[in-house]
């Protein structure tokens, strides 16, 4: 595992998932909890997010919702825009994308 791997890994394993929850509106924290504890949704978004610090992809809602998801953590931000919002916001934030 690379160092960029590992930032990632922790990132979305840990601090980033303490990040997430400090600062999520708490209509959407149940929605956020749900998603984090899906450790498939955790990984493809970690890809994802890897591949935009790459500069291999664009970050955005609309391409965060399109990932391969397994089917409720589709069915999670597809009826949830607002938590699409917070994982893109807090991840430019963050991670300067």
């Amino acid at each position: 595992m690379g160092l960029f791997d590992g930032m990632l890994g922790s990132l979305m394993g840990g601090k980033i998932g303490d990040a997430l929850r400090q600062n999520c509106p708490p209509d959407v924290l149940p929605a956020l909890e749900r998603l984090l504890a899906d450790s498939d949704a955790v990984k493809t978004i970690t890809g994802y997010v890897g591949d935009c610090m790459g500069g291999l992809a664009d970050l955005s809602v609309e391409d965060l919702k399109a990932l391969p998801f397994g089917r409720e953590a589709a069915d999670l931000l597809q009826q949830n825009t607002a938590l699409a919002e917070h994982l893109v916001n807090t991840a430019r934030e963050k991670l300067g994308l």
